[in-house]
């Protein structure tokens, strides 16, 4: 880190010690170009050198930057510095429920309205970095939390405080969001899900990494509520002597959407004093199960949804651009979607938990 650091502000200082003001005395690297109450760029020589270094370095060597010179502080707070550049590689695609997109001022001249978490000046693109990487993670009330250690009633739903933006993947078909999650304990069946409800539809995408099942529903009515949707199996079932441990995710590239899921080797209550332990297992896809024909307005809501109230661990492990293993769009004449009709009066189907609006 430090190697990185000195690397980068003597590549950055000799060249902007090159660059001569009008009276002939040398620009030292205090000298900033760049308004930073407004945040209208000017780069100098200095930035334009040090935004290159900049985009090779991690976050962890990036907030070294900051505490290692001031000149780089100011650098790194720029409208187009390296935590700008930083935060809209990490977070794009997404966004944060009531603060919008990490550009906001994009969406705030698409909405009209603002974010409330203010942009301006430059110098909060750190803080809402910081904000965003740990506000993705977080679950809604009543979790509120990043990790989820209890569930307290039956068919309970945790909804992510993480948005798919919807419009800005199929804008760029080319970037993709991979969002994963660990499960450490797990006392009975649960499902991840996708829901338009933020957007104003009744429709969800379920997988469950117990059963191997992907579900599309759609809510038909509310009063006595009804279900119509179809179902098919892309993975095999997992055993039905304990319940599912390990990584499960959900990919959306373009217009398509993959669930994913890795099994633990030795999940929690296994046997104790076993010599050796087995690797992790594989991890599996279901491939691009789904378009997004069936969702309404621009965002989709993640989402776990939990079959039975017990002491369970589960928590988002990852949130990146790319996933563990590459989707394909599966052959559909070997896997054929399936009818999947549900009321309220009637029995619900084992194993599968019905997201609720």
């Amino acid at each position: 880190c430090t190697t990185v650091v000195v690397a980068a502000r003597t590549t950055v200082g000799a060249t902007a010690a090159t660059e001569q003001s009008p009276a002939g005395s040398d620009i030292a690297m205090s000298h900033c170009s760049l308004d930073l109450s407004t945040g209208a760029p000017r780069p100098t020589v200095f930035q334009r050198v040090y935004f290159h270094v900049a985009a090779f370095l991690d976050v962890p060597t990036l907030c070294a930057t900051d505490t290692a010179c001031r000149h780089l502080l100011a650098a790194n707070a720029a409208d187009r510095g390296p935590w700008a550049s930083t935060g809209l590689r990490s977070f794009a695609g997404v966004e944060l429920r009531h603060y919008g997109t990490f550009d906001a001022a994009r969406d705030e001249e698409r909405d009209g309205c603002g974010d409330g978490l203010g942009l301006r000046p430059p110098a909060a693109w750190k803080r809402r970095y910081v904000g965003f990487y740990y506000g993705l993670r977080a679950f809604e009330a009543p979790f509120s939390l990043s990790r989820i250690v209890g569930v307290g009633q039956d068919n309970e739903n945790a909804y992510l405080q993480c948005l798919l933006r919807t419009d800005l993947l199929a804008a760029e078909p080319s970037k993709g969001v991979y969002l994963e999650f660990e499960v450490l304990a797990n006392p009975d069946n649960f499902s991840i899900s996708v829901a338009d409800f933020d957007g104003g539809g009744c429709g969800s995408f379920t997988f469950s990494p117990d059963t191997g099942v992907v579900i599309c529903e759609q809510k038909v009515a509310e009063s006595p509520r009804k279900i119509k949707g179809s179902y098919k199996q892309p993975l095999c079932a997992s055993s039905a002597e304990q319940h599912f441990h390990g990584s499960v995710g959900l990919f959306l590239q373009g217009s398509n959407l993959a669930f994913f899921r890795r099994r633990r080797a030795a999940p929690e209550g296994a046997a104790e004093g076993c010599e050796g332990q087995e690797e992790d297992g594989p991890w599996e896809t279901t491939g691009f199960v789904s378009d997004l024909s069936w969702v309404q307005g621009r965002r989709l809501t993640p989402c776990i949804a939990f079959r039975c109230a017990g002491l369970y661990e589960v928590s988002v492990a990852r949130l990146s651009s790319s996933p563990p293993i590459c989707p394909e769009v599966p052959d559909e004449v070997e896997s054929e979607w399936l009818p999947l009709d549900w009321e309220e009066e009637g029995e619900e189907t084992e194993g599968i938990a019905l997201a609720a609006a």
